[in-house]
């Protein structure tokens, strides 16, 4: 699946058009602060010579509250963002507290991971979704406990698409519907924002798993092999 995945110097310069468009996006500003602030927080971390980016890290966390209307309540989001360089770690993290102030409560926890290589000892979908896991750096911030969640136990990974902090986002908007999230999600400017970040990311994979589909698909070499990282 690595041979689909775009190189680390590509990867990271759309994560940083990303942050600077969150951070310079008036709508964004307006309706979640907090996600323009920590964007421009990551931005101002990475090198700004392309060059440079090949030693740098993506490094993200932001909070904010999102409503649910059928529930009349809100919830405290948190993301945590860590990319190493040539995808050592490559995690995206979504942790939902009942609270949105402490004591918090932990009610949910994922995060969509990329192995860019195979590990025979423990195969795993080179992405894939998981629940639970341990504490993220912004949660040990925030005092949140991962402990209700059983963090010890890793399975199961569940196959995934390639994510970034676009569609993170725009996944998250999509499924806590509200004013404020139909605010950014309905608007052309968005669209066209996760467009881009579709073509940058999905579309070669999709391509490329169609071009297998077609061509390598066979009992000694299933989708599952392919998603599992064996070449």
């Amino acid at each position: 699946m690595s041979i689909y995945h775009p190189p680390y110097l590509k990867f990271i310069k759309n994560e940083r058009k990303t942050l600077e468009w969150l951070m310079n996006s008036p709508r964004i500003g307006n309706t979640f602060p907090n996600i323009a602030q920590s964007a421009s927080n990551s931005y101002y971390n990475l090198p700004s010579k392309d060059k440079d980016l090949l030693q740098a890290d993506i490094l993200f966390k932001s909070k904010f509250e999102l409503f649910i209307a059928r529930e009349n309540r809100n919830v405290l989001i948190i993301l945590d963002v860590q990319v190493r360089r040539s995808f050592s770690i490559s995690n995206y993290v979504i942790s939902i507290a009942e609270n949105s102030k402490p004591p918090y409560n932990l009610i949910r926890k994922f995060h969509f991971d990329y192995c860019r290589s195979y590990d025979y000892k423990e195969p795993k979908p080179a992405y894939h979704l998981q629940y639970g896991g341990i504490e993220t750096p912004l949660l040990n911030e925030m005092g949140i406990s991962t402990d209700a969640l059983t963090p010890w136990l890793s399975n199961p990974r569940i196959c995934s698409y390639p994510m970034n902090l676009a569609l993170l986002l725009d996944a998250i908007f999509c499924e806590f519907i509200s004013d404020d999230t139909n605010a950014v999600v309905g608007t052309s400017e968005w669209r066209d924002f996760v467009k881009e970040n579709e073509v940058a990311l999905l579309r070669p994979y999709l391509l490329n798993m169609s071009n297998f589909i077609n061509g390598g698909h066979t009992s000694n070499f299933l989708i599952r092999d392919c998603l599992y990282g064996k070449q």
